[in-house]
């Protein structure tokens, strides 16, 4: 099951400035006409924005035009503006009378179509950045225990691809709050390592970073933990609770998400129409965001509560106060810990260095110095720590994830978040977009847990998205569109996907109103 999110207006935000229209683009009337006028790919082309979309009053009724009525029905063809729509068009636009519409949506014109072909292209072209893969390398595999707990995961490792050279091997260590890397000369510690690794760590048990001596490729070995598993034979299959999964893309309008994503969508129409595959996906195209910014958005999501007054507190620099350790905060941890009381394991991803000015969500403190040197890292590293148990967040996460990777991840870039395009055009690592990492771990771990007895809720944030030209998020399309293409075969998992508002800190949302809407 998938949800989007539209994104609102521009206001705004904690984590980025608004784009202004200095930037501002006119389209000359000769160009705007030729991109108008100019000859598409479809043999019968159909007109998306006058395509209607389809409205079900029960979930019967969805189901049945899934199977059978949309056998006569067919997706629009080529159109300037693509079809933003996950089932086929209605054949017609009359309203039945049991609905009522109460508010229309802003119609596209012909105009917004030209701007986003000269914006960002014709649709579907728009390529992902390309990373070097020459700095990838494979060292050890998960050689035994994979759908199993941590002290059963046994790891294979071999040295031949470093040529004689010793093994780097970067594990993350939670006194310092950063990676240290270390030379191991027997191949066979590297494995007793990694095994005492993820036994004994907190904040990164499920990976490792392994290198040769001097070299520059890197393995990013994962390893997700296996829940409980011996009474799965005594549940019947009624009695199990389903497992939440939900994965958040930063920054991304439900127009982006067709403009931009197109693999994605076509796995998403693949789902709905394949009979062979045993799920189907809810498109909640009429839920928008609830605030402009991703503090109150999430606030709202994991306290269920419309207006919190802990922000006020929270915009400072330096050490909380100890009265707002515990108020500072998303939520995030009063809905962990409520699941948490039912039985529900936790898994918390989030794309975002944990010393960031803006904070994460553990640690939501804004406006915060730069870490300029180690000393103020491992001083603020203290603080962050200090937080969590006062918060009690520390209780309510049981997994971070590849959370703490991130900061190495961007420290290439010498940044510490991927906000500006100017900066970070994409984001790579060991020879692959960064985003991937966290989807290929929640693959593993939706995987090994879908069927166990204990049930699972998983938040992954990333902030691919969250960028200053709105081009980067294609590089999550090939990943996204393998994940949901996974989550379409697990039996006891509801995977929701949303934003948390539109991409409003683009060039795009300056001088164009469909970018601000």
């Amino acid at each position: 099951m998938t949800r989007i999110h539209q994104g609102t207006q521009s206001t705004n935000d904690s984590e980025s400035p608004v784009a202004t229209n200095n930037t501002r683009k006119e389209i000359p009337s000769k160009e705007l006409n030729n991109l108008i006028t100019s000859p598409t790919p479809s043999v019968n082309p159909v007109d998306s924005n006058g395509a209607v979309l389809p409205t079900y009053t029960t979930y019967k009724a969805m189901i049945e035009d899934d199977t059978h009525a949309s056998n006569t029905r067919s997706f629009p063809g080529y159109s300037a503006c693509p079809y933003r729509g996950l089932r086929k068009p209605s054949v017609t636009n009359v309203v039945k009378k049991s609905q009522t519409l109460k508010c229309h949506r802003r119609q596209l014109t012909v105009r917004d179509c030209a701007e986003s072909i000269r914006y960002f292209g014709q649709p579907g072209t728009m390529k992902a950045g390309q990373c070097d893969d020459e700095t990838a390398i494979k060292i050890c595999t998960i050689s035994g225990g994979k759908y199993h707990e941590r002290k059963e995961i046994q790891f294979s490792c071999d040295a031949s691809p470093c040529k004689g050279k010793r093994i780097s091997l970067g594990l993350f260590d939670q006194k310092i709050g950063k990676i240290k890397w270390r030379l191991i000369g027997n191949i066979n510690r590297v494995s007793r390592l990694l095994q005492n690794h993820s036994m004994s760590s907190v904040f990164a048990p499920g990976f490792a970073l392994l290198k040769c001596q001097g070299g520059k490729s890197i393995q990013v070995l994962s390893f997700p933990e296996g829940l409980e598993r011996t009474k799965g034979a005594q549940k019947k299959p009624k009695e199990r609770r389903f497992n939440i999964n939900i994965v958040l893309e930063d920054s991304l309008s439900r127009a982006h998400f067709y403009r931009t994503l197109s693999k994605t969508v076509s796995t998403f129409r693949e789902i709905i129409y394949n009979r062979s595959i045993p799920s189907t996906l809810l498109e909640f195209e009429k839920v928008q965001s609830y605030a402009s910014n991703t503090y109150k958005s999430l606030q709202r999501m994991f306290t269920a509560q419309k207006y919190l007054d802990f922000e006020e507190n929270c915009r400072q620099g330096g050490s909380l106060p100890k009265d707002t350790k515990s108020s500072c905060t998303y939520g995030v941890e009063e809905m962990f810990t409520r699941y948490k009381r039912t039985g529900y394991s936790t898994l918390l991803q989030e794309e975002r260095c944990w010393f960031d000015s803006w904070g994460s969500f553990l640690d939501p403190r804004k406006a915060l110095d730069p870490v300029e040197d180690e000393k103020t890292q491992l001083k603020r590293w203290k603080e962050y720590v200090e937080i969590l148990e006062t918060s009690g967040r520390w209780a309510a996460v049981e997994d971070y994830g590849m959370s703490m990777l991130t900061c190495d991840a961007y420290k290439k870039y010498n940044g510490t978040n991927p906000f500006s395009s100017v900066t970070m055009p994409k984001i790579c690592f060991a020879g692959r977009h960064y985003s991937s990492f966290f989807l290929e771990y929640l693959k593993r771990y939706t995987e090994m847990n879908d069927m166990v007895a204990q049930p699972f809720l998983a938040y992954t944030h990333l902030l691919t998205s969250h960028d200053t030209n709105a081009r980067r998020i294609v590089d999550d399309d090939e990943g996204l569109a393998d994940f949901v293409r996974h989550a379409a075969h697990l039996r006891n998992t509801v995977t929701i996907l949303l934003s948390d508002h539109g991409g409003k800190g683009a060039g795009f949302a300056a001088y164009t109103t469909q970018g601000r809407e």
